[in-house]
């Protein structure tokens, strides 16, 4: 199914995304480098938007919320499975909003999942460096089980 099939199924919803404020890609850069650090791991979207939500709540600032769906980048005709942030209905991306990423974020179509995932049932993000990473994992897991469910195909796959 196509993006688009999804959509006037209700399934999946176009939003739009921004660039985090500054204030909130320090807190997200600072908690993602010590998860990092301490794993040894790079982060993945999932891993760093936990870390973005757990870094604004620690600050006192507890409406920030995981979004799983779907994003296109200029480099591929499929999505790829992202995850960003949201605090109430303003959207923004910590990954893609990076330095090392070149794309202007606003450029980009994102399209978040409507129906609620079983790995974002739980109220708090706050959680161990190991339990942010397994996580991020199984919200990135649940949101390719979609994409098969509803035959999508995603960037980087084989024809």
């Amino acid at each position: 199914m196509a993006i688009k099939e999804l959509v006037k199924k209700r399934l999946l919803k176009k939003v739009k995304v921004q660039r985090p404020p500054d204030a909130v890609m320090a807190a997200t850069e600072q908690k993602s480098a010590t998860v990092s650090r301490e794993l040894n791991l790079n982060l993945n979207c999932a891993d760093i938007s936990i870390c973005s939500v757990e870094a604004m709540r620690e600050l006192g600032e507890n409406d920030w919320h995981i979004v799983p769906g779907f994003a296109f980048n200029p480099e591929c005709k499929n999505p790829h499975r992202h995850v960003w942030v949201r605090r109430g209905p303003l959207h923004y991306d910590p990954t893609w909003s990076h330095t090392r990423f070149c794309w202007n974020i606003e450029q980009l179509e994102y399209y978040k999942v409507v129906k609620p995932l079983k790995s974002l049932k739980t109220e708090s993000e706050t959680g161990t460096q190991l339990r942010i990473v397994e996580r991020g994992n199984s919200i990135l897991r649940e949101i390719t089980d979609l994409a098969a469910e509803w035959k999508l195909k995603l960037a980087g796959q084989l024809d």
